[in-house]
């Protein structure tokens, strides 16, 4: 939607979880370490929570070629959101660093998701139980 971070266009203190003192941010903080999920109650428009902040995320892509996303190679990856020990200009949307895929630290993360499985329903008649064979 080209908006400025995941919630919108505009940071204002504690949406994320960022280092805000390095930011100047009025009433800002600092935690200095991760949070849990869903702290922050600003989710994106698809209400997926810290999208922004708390740790950078690996992306698939490839950082100097961002359309490929071969896992082959050992190329540089694109990390995205920024993370709790970085400044709140880094969690903006169009933000990305390129590390190579072996590069570890505290502050760099992934995001798992599990998704619920689809069930068929019975559009026909209803069954009253197991048919008998």
């Amino acid at each position: 939607e080209g908006a400025e971070y995941p919630w919108g266009d505009g940071y204002r203190a504690r949406q994320a979880n960022c280092d805000e003192l390095a930011s100047d941010i009025q009433d800002g903080t600092s935690i200095g370490r991760t949070t849990a999920v869903g702290i922050y109650p600003y989710p994106s428009a698809e209400g997926v929570h810290d999208l922004a902040g708390n740790v950078w995320e690996w992306c698939l892509n490839v950082y100097a070629a961002s359309v490929n996303t071969d896992i082959r190679g050992d190329a540089s990856r694109v990390l995205r959101g920024g993370s709790w020990d970085y400044g709140v200009k880094y969690l903006r949307a169009a933000v990305r660093l390129g590390f190579d895929a072996d590069y570890r630290n505290d502050y760099i993360g992934f995001r798992v998701c599990r998704g619920a499985p689809i069930e068929k329903r019975n559009t026909g008649a209803r069954i009253a139980g197991p048919r008998k064979r």
